[in-house]
């Protein structure tokens, strides 16, 4: 007696389950499946099951090892509930059940659609099915497109995991609300890049102190994050980079950077800055949009850090007067340690001589800052302004906490008098749903108005911060970038030693 073997592959994708469709699920197809192969005789050889895989995903692990088995002989026929569960596009389709089993001596079957190769003529009725399929899964992705696009127009994060910096929001996972334990991280990362230490610089600073990098991080908070490209929980100049460049960390949400190329494929490709999806102050920021501001100009810079990762604020911003390429920086060693200087990338060979030592170029550039600095700002003034800019948000703060309480104290009489039938339940519904409504307002007004006075220093600290500015030995690199664009530096004349110096202000 000839035995035939079969066997049976099940699948169930995450569209299957959001449904719900009880006849769906893999206990269901494996009990139909085996009803079926016991009526006809058969053997059963192995149950294959995928479960959370789409019917397009060639990588699924229990289907390959079904076909590595098919292709050894171990069975004659595959049995499916139906030619979707095996695979949804026409390509799996015309590849395996019209060609690969064919070769192999293998017999497809399904049970709720009725397909089995053995029966001729029904390879059109095959094709068809596998077209529909196609067509299906064509329709649901640009649906879930279409409405994953809508929550990134309105400002919704749709994804897994929050920037480092940020965490879901509890009552709604479309928001961000700041991770204080991360935020701090984040915040000095900010200060010691304008303070003047380079990516790698602030990566070791960092590890030092035992801080974990973003992924690590997201691990120890008990996420299921995985990241293959990086193994390490240490920190490295390029997520430094990120974090720097990430305008999330202003409160503003970029979405749609980079996109899958197809349904059928897993291949990510990077979109176009045109194509991406950018709302403002959907979240609290964690940095000034100012302080973020002059980082971006720092980094544009392409300034260069030291071997001990620190980086020179002149360094990309100093220009050949001659040729008009930047000048890079260099070094010399003599008996009394090394000196640093700028000197034109094209060299003497080029024509171009322009040189100068580092240290002299910063004290020229120095004394020209501090006599705009004396020319254009007006110390009283500026601290005028930032103290009144520091009364004025401890008014705004302590006028939405009244209207707040207020508010929440006409809620809870009105709750009283509904208990107490003095009002019916249509005056109570619109009455509360205005309220509740007004709450949710000055509850996000406050929540704004209080990351401003986090982020901003206080009166006093804004004062010294004033009179540090003005009164400078050496100059700040922060102030370097306010003010200046670009310099240019001229060769020295051979016969006096006297070299042109050409600034291009931005004030």
């Amino acid at each position: 007696m000839i035995v035939i073997r079969c066997a049976i592959y099940c699948r169930l994708s995450r569209e299957d389950k959001q449904k719900d469709i009880e006849s769906e699920s893999i206990q269901n197809q494996k009990s139909l499946l085996i009803s079926f192969a016991l009526q006809k005789g058969w053997d059963i050889y192995k149950i294959y099951s995928d479960e959370d895989y789409s019917g397009t995903d060639s990588t699924r692990p229990e289907f390959n090892r079904m076909l590595a088995d098919a292709e050894k002989g171990c069975f004659s026929i595959v049995l499916c509930k139906s030619q979707s569960r095996f695979a949804r596009d026409i390509e799996a389709v015309e590849k395996y059940i019209h060609n690969r089993f064919i070769e192999w001596g293998i017999r497809f079957v399904t049970v709720s659609d009725n397909v089995d190769t053995e029966i001729k003529g029904t390879k059109k009725a095959r094709q068809l099915n596998g077209l529909i399929n196609e067509w299906y899964l064509e329709d649901l992705s640009e649906s879930i497109k279409a409405v994953l696009d809508n929550k990134r127009k309105n400002g919704q994060h749709i994804g897994s995991f929050a920037a480092y910096g940020y965490k879901k929001c509890d009552e709604n996972r479309s928001r961000l609300v700041v991770d204080e334990t991360a935020a701090a991280v984040v915040r000095q990362i900010f200060t010691l890049y304008l303070s003047g230490c380079g990516k790698q610089k602030i990566a070791d600073i960092l590890n030092a102190k035992g801080i974990a990098n973003p992924t690590e991080y997201k691990r120890l908070c008990g996420a299921s994050y995985k990241n293959g490209s990086r193994k390490s929980c240490l920190w490295n100049k390029t997520t430094v980079g990120r974090i720097l460049k990430n305008e999330v960390y202003i409160g503003n949400m970029i979405q749609g950077k980079k996109k899958k190329l197809s349904y059928k494929s897993n291949k990510i490709v990077d979109t176009l800055p045109e194509e991406w999806f950018v709302c403002e102050n959907t979240h609290s920021a964690i940095i000034s949009k100012s302080e973020f501001e002059l980082v971006q100009k720092m980094l544009k810079a392409h300034t260069r850090s030291s071997g001990k990762g620190e980086r020179h604020f002149l360094c990309g911003s100093v220009y050949c007067l001659v040729c008009g390429r930047k000048m890079c920086k260099a070094s010399n060693c003599y008996k009394n340690g090394q000196r640093y200087y700028l000197r034109c990338r094209h060299g003497e060979n080029n024509g171009c001589t322009a040189s100068i030592p580092l240290n002299m170029l910063q004290i020229i550039i120095t004394e020209q800052i501090k006599q705009v600095v004396a020319k254009y700002f007006d110390y009283g003034c500026l601290t005028d302004i930032a103290l009144s800019e520091s009364n004025n948000s401890s008014t705004d703060i302590s006028e939405l906490e009244s209207s707040l309480n207020a508010r929440r104290q006409a809620l809870k009489l009105l709750y009283i008098n509904k208990a107490q039938n003095k009002i019916n339940d249509e005056q109570f519904y619109m009455l509360s749903s205005e309220l509740i409504s007004e709450i949710n307002l000055l509850q996000s007004q406050l929540s704004v108005a209080e990351n401003e006075k986090k982020t901003s220093s206080s009166a006093k600290n804004q004062d010294d911060a004033i009179k540090g500015l003005l009164n400078f030995d050496t100059l700040p690199g922060e102030l370097f970038s306010l003010l200046i664009d670009k310099i240019y530096v001229g060769a020295a004349d051979k016969s006096g030693g006297r070299q042109q110096i050409i600034i291009s202000w931005l004030i």
